[in-house]
């Protein structure tokens, strides 16, 4: 099986693919200077600015539209830098060997990247 790695284009496809008409995952950046700084001048969309801000070591957002924060509204947020993202894929690896393969042969699709989100956000698939 061909390794998969964390680049730029990798990372557009499974941020752009895993939040793509999702009714409970909404993706993000902090629109700080920091961030903004990190994006580059070719980035148009959403998930190429993201995969930048991941990429010079920012940080996005997932918003958990089925989860509610501590005031109890409605759209808890977890920060993922590149750090958490390699953490929850070594664990999507590990535990969702099947949509692996399904990444490394061009095979995913939004369960796949959606899966793989899940990992990075709560270290295992909770909406599977």
């Amino acid at each position: 099986m061909t390794k998969y790695e964390l680049n730029k284009e990798h990372l557009v496809n499974i941020l752009e693919v895993a939040s793509y008409g999702s009714d409970w995952l909404s993706l993000t950046y902090p629109k700080t200077g920091t961030n903004e700084a990190l994006i580059k001048e070719e980035s148009q969309c959403g998930s190429d600015k993201m995969a930048d801000i991941l990429l010079g070591g920012g940080t996005i957002t997932a918003v958990d539209w089925d989860d509610y924060d501590e005031n109890d509204k409605p759209g808890k947020e977890y920060s993922i830098d590149l750090d958490k993202m390699k953490e929850g894929f070594q664990k999507f690896i590990e535990e969702q060997p099947d949509d692996y393969a399904d990444l490394c042969a061009g095979r995913d699709d939004y369960y796949t990247c959606n899966n793989l989100i899940q990992c990075v956000i709560f270290g295992e698939v909770e909406f599977g």
